[in-house]
């Protein structure tokens, strides 16, 4: 069982971050922002949390136009959406890796 508290305490951290990285906002801020938010609630157990901020941190790279950020972001998606699907024994979440994966060498 995850500890809610330790995710409670990154949630703050990272909502000060966001405000820090808002005053001064620039689109790589906002995905690593939206990035590490997805996994944070993976590393909770939030899946809908995980999908949420990953599909913004997504979005965000593939506007941006930078393959580099675009696999780096779809790495992040795909091993953490692997070590949930494993951990929850979600057959769908070990599916959106693997085709988080495809999506990397695409």
């Amino acid at each position: 069982m995850p500890n809610s508290a330790l995710f409670d305490e990154a949630a703050r951290w990272l909502d000060r971050a966001a405000a820090i990285a808002t005053s001064a906002p620039t689109p790589l801020r906002a995905r690593e922002l939206a990035t590490w938010r997805g996994i944070d609630c993976a590393e909770a157990g939030d899946i809908e949390g995980f999908r949420r901020h990953f599909q913004a941190a997504i979005a965000l790279a593939a506007d941006q136009g930078k393959p580099a950020q675009r696999c780096e972001t779809w790495c992040n998606f795909a091993v953490q959406a692997a070590r949930l699907g494993v951990s929850m024994d979600d057959a769908s979440l070990i599916t959106e890796a693997e085709q988080a994966a495809l999506e990397v060498q695409g």
